[in-house]
């Protein structure tokens, strides 16, 4: 896993509260009726919604996350929806916790 990517992706207050969106994908977008937002993911255009930016600019932090291996992307019909990968999460936070830990 390519550890300066995660940084970066952790390293934005906007990557991080779209996590934190998508860690309650029924709370913040029970409204999405394309498919379920918990099980399917959310839709990007929704996200944007709900951050108030542009398109453009929610596909752009997506991306990030996704190279950093937080987030996968999955397209149906004209729509990409996004689901947090939990485990790729884990295993950071569990890196950064040996990396920073006092021996």
């Amino acid at each position: 896993m390519n550890r300066s990517m995660q940084i970066k992706a952790m390293a934005s207050e906007l990557r991080m509260t779209i996590l934190q969106l998508l860690k309650a994908p029924k709370t913040h977008f029970s409204h999405q009726w394309s498919a379920d937002p918990e099980t399917f993911g959310v839709c990007m255009t929704l996200i944007a919604e709900a951050l108030g930016i542009a398109q453009p600019t929610v596909s752009r932090h997506l991306d990030i996350l996704k190279q950093a291996g937080f987030i996968t992307v999955q397209k149906h019909q004209k729509w990409s929806y996004c689901i947090r990968d939990e485990q790729a999460i884990q295993d950071y936070l569990d890196w950064l916790k040996h990396e920073i830990a006092l021996d």
